[in-house]
């Protein structure tokens, strides 16, 4: 994490320790790599933030994203939501049906599901 953090000057990695370590994020290994997911709540309404996600397989975002929905789905989460400082994403992104909601250097993602 930290060098994908370095390589995408995004400062990230310390958010993921915490949330893993407080127990408020799950760590879930697949095949070729992992992701991390943090239910949480706004405004009374279930979402889940999808915190990093790793894979040595390019491809891997459009492979996982119906994992990721149905882990969502099973906590009645209404919106999956993510940070990425990588604009090579964002046709894998907006193909997804995630539409962003905030621009910059590290843009914001929705999906709702």
């Amino acid at each position: 994490m930290e060098q994908t953090e370095k390589r995408n000057q995004h400062r990230f990695a310390k958010q993921v320790d915490e949330a893993l370590l407080d127990g408020r994020a799950s760590l879930f290994l697949v095949e070729e790599g992992f992701f991390v997911l943090e239910p949480s709540l706004d405004n009374g309404e279930m979402q889940v933030w999808v915190l990093f996600a790793w894979s040595n397989r390019k491809g891997a975002f459009k492979r996982h994203l119906p994992t990721v929905e149905q882990l969502a789905k099973r906590i009645k989460a209404k919106r999956l939501l993510l940070n990425t400082a990588v604009k090579a994403l964002q046709v894998s992104l907006i193909d997804g049906g995630f539409c962003c909601i905030e621009t910059g250097d590290v843009e914001t993602w929705c999906k709702e599901i």
